[in-house]
């Protein structure tokens, strides 16, 4: 029996976590003391048998929204499929930072969350991170939704404080505090009401004449920061040294604002050049092209992908949105998209048929990557509605 301890022990060893037999060990990579130790580097963990539910693609978006969160976030998709609120309360407790950990075990499809503080120690009872999880796993707008869209959703409330939009507050004081402000403020006003109801009334109606005269001045205005922009840009260009592909694509982009800003004669036009002027900066500074909101690419707010079904469509498609679109499309709202006024009739952009607008074609560049060249090789516009 002695002789045989020397060989077992020779043989825990080669399966230690040190040995090239652990190294390809998934689930030892799973474990939570792993994970948590490498969270701190990338806030991502998809585990081998989620490779299907998240492609690459959404995988390295999803991996950017964590990044641009506004709180920290952590999310670890691995292959256990019981003990996962035990899970991932030990990611937390051996993690280095404090943050919103949310796990998905092997169903693919059920949030386990967890904040934790700075010390590591889980939060309290009304905890964000678990009442966020619970509020995605039984939102019915979400059922059947993919991995990364249901995640991209626990972003958005975390951000928001948790699904009351406080962390760990007091639901029934709120509400009582919610009425009593709104009593106040109908009282108020009231009185403004009637206040103003004994002045004379003077109504100045806002003529077309007097909104095309507004939008052409916000417009002229648009087109003078994009000219000083695409200046700004073509410096840079001619000034970089980094490596000849990135430049390339950055003389593609400033070529294409150039080649759009010089014909523009509406507001989709300009917000085209906007987006292009957009991708010309994120390829000098050696980054992936900004993710833009299909609905407006002005809009800010963390973007995320979307299940929305445009007017009039029984088909669904899956779009990139900043946070205040996608809370439109939840509430089964269209949201404000840019306006083209270039037909007989102002148009959301993306209802303008692709062979005559490169901005509905592409999406502004949130349905391909290859917009630039396609504004190069044969223009932005086809054959004008209304001409």
């Amino acid at each position: 029996m002695r002789a045989l301890l020397p060989v077992s022990l020779a043989a825990l060893c080669a399966l230690g976590p040190t040995s090239p037999a652990a190294a390809g060990d998934w689930s030892y990579e799973e474990m939570a003391t792993v994970r948590a130790a490498a969270l701190s580097e990338d806030p991502l963990y998809v585990g081998p048998l989620h490779a299907g539910d998240l492609a690459e693609r959404d995988a390295e978006a999803l991996r950017a929204r964590l990044a641009r969160a506004d709180v920290p976030v952590y999310v670890v998709l691995i292959g256990r499929d019981a003990g996962l609120d035990d899970y991932v309360a030990d990611l937390a407790r051996h993690s280095d930072a404090g943050g919103h950990f949310f796990v998905v075990g092997r169903d693919g499809e059920t949030l386990h969350g967890l904040h934790s503080g700075t010390d590591g120690a889980p939060g309290p009872e009304e905890d964000p991170a678990r009442l966020t999880a619970e509020a995605v796993n039984s939102d019915r707008d979400l059922v059947g939704a993919p991995l990364d869209e249901r995640l991209g959703r626990a972003v958005d409330l975390v951000e928001q404080g948790g699904p009351t939009g406080a962390p760990g507050g007091a639901p029934l004081l709120t509400a009582a505090a919610s009425v009593l402000v709104g009593v106040l403020l109908c009282a108020g006003a009231w009185r403004s009401v009637l206040h103003w109801s004994r002045r004379p009334v003077r109504v100045a109606p806002l003529t077309e004449e007097v909104a095309r005269t507004v939008d052409r001045a916000q417009q002229d205005e648009y087109r003078e920061r994009l000219a000083e922009r695409l200046t700004g840009c073509g410096q840079r260009v001619a000034s970089h040294t980094a490596a000849p592909g990135r430049v390339g694509e950055a003389l593609e982009a400033y070529g294409a604002a150039a080649k759009v800003l010089d014909t523009a004669d509406d507001m989709s036009d300009l917000v085209g050049a906007h987006v292009l002027l957009d991708m010309c900066d994120a390829a000098l500074d050696g980054g992936p092209p900004p993710p833009h909101c299909f609905f407006d690419p002005r809009h800010h707010g963390g973007t995320a992908h979307v299940r929305w079904r445009a007017p009039a469509s029984f088909d669904s498609v899956r779009v990139l949105a900043c946070r205040a679109c996608r809370k439109e499309v939840r509430a089964h709202r269209t949201p404000a998209a840019v306006p083209d006024s270039s037909g007989a009739r102002p148009l959301p952009y993306y209802a303008v048929p692709p062979e005559e607008s490169v901005w509905a074609a592409t999406g502004y560049g949130t349905l391909g990557s290859d917009l630039p060249g396609r504004v190069m090789r044969g223009g932005h516009r086809g054959k004008r509605r209304g001409g």
